[in-house]
């Protein structure tokens, strides 16, 4: 009988997940920037969907069902004291707030994780209001969540600039970064004016439909980040760092060279001015004596 193959041991298992987790599908360190290129175009199209109904849904009462026609709700709801903009202010104030107190804490701890673990933990809270909101349809539970994903946004922005930083050299990442801003520009000029016309043909039927799409486009980056993101390889950009610092080494070392050349060239030509004028002494002393 053939023998038996042995089975993967419990370490070698939670070795394969814990390389799936750091490294994807690929199994390897990443060396390219276009996979944090199109998880960064992905992560504004949920925002960019919902943001032409935003306006109905923050003039509608806490704790009241948007659905299925928000339109209706909004319209018997609304009132001199609920236009809206005290809730708006309570979510952006809290926004940012969180957001000046999750860089301050991401910061700190940014070189100590890895940054696939940021990214992901990130994209994961940032889902929150818009999956609570497609099963609740209650804005009593998206504002709250909305307000706390202002710390991920943060976190994002830190884990997505050091994963650049890791893979490109830094005569590089300015435009690094400006590609980055290009994708998402991209990705928030399709999702805008096909949230538009979404929200045009299903606010008075199934708003549910338009809230479930949300949720669906922000668990995308997510899923994009858990399998096609890989932990970069920062030996690139080490690598660069090392050769630049080479090359200033060589020009200080031949700055110097000439600096050294030019000062034997003046000792030299003090040397030979001392030598002329001793010697012009002892004519004159000669001249001097013979007189």
């Amino acid at each position: 009988m053939p023998p038996r193959q042995s089975m993967d041991t419990p370490d070698e298992s939670m070795d394969c997940v814990r390389r799936f987790l750091l490294y994807g599908v690929f199994g390897q360190p990443s060396t390219s920037i276009l996979p944090i290129f199109i998880m960064f175009g992905l992560t504004v199209l949920s925002g960019a969907f919902l943001s032409p109904l935003s306006p109905e849904m923050l003039k509608t009462h806490l704790h009241v069902n948007m659905c299925p026609n928000i339109t209706a709700v909004t319209n018997s709801s609304l009132s001199p004291a609920n236009s809206g903009y005290v809730l708006k202010a309570a979510k952006d104030s809290a926004n940012g707030v969180l957001s000046f107190v999750g860089a301050i804490a991401v910061g700190s701890v940014a070189d100590k994780v890895s940054r696939k673990s940021i990214i992901v933990l990130s994209l994961f809270f940032a889902t929150l209001p818009y999956v609570a909101l497609a099963l609740t349809c209650d804005n009593a539970y998206y504002l709250p969540l909305a307000s706390l994903s202002g710390a991920a946004d943060s976190a994002l922005s830190i884990g997505f600039t050091a994963y650049i930083a890791d893979l490109v050299p830094p005569s590089r990442r300015a435009t690094a970064y400006g590609h980055a801003v290009l994708c998402a520009f991209i990705a928030l000029s399709l999702a805008s004016p096909l949230g538009a016309l979404c929200a045009h043909a299903y606010k008075e039927s199934s708003v549910r439909t338009l809230f479930w799409i949300t949720a669906l486009l922000s668990v995308l980056p997510l899923v994009f980040a858990v399998f096609f993101l890989a932990e970069p390889d920062s030996s690139l950009s080490n690598e660069d760092e090392h050769e630049s610092e080479k090359e200033k080494k060589v020009v200080v070392r031949e700055e110097g060279e000439e600096c050294g050349n030019g000062t034997r060239e003046a000792d030299e030509s003090s040397e030979r001015g001392g030598c002329e004028e001793e010697a012009n002494v002892s004519l004159e002393v000669m001249g001097g004596g013979q007189g």
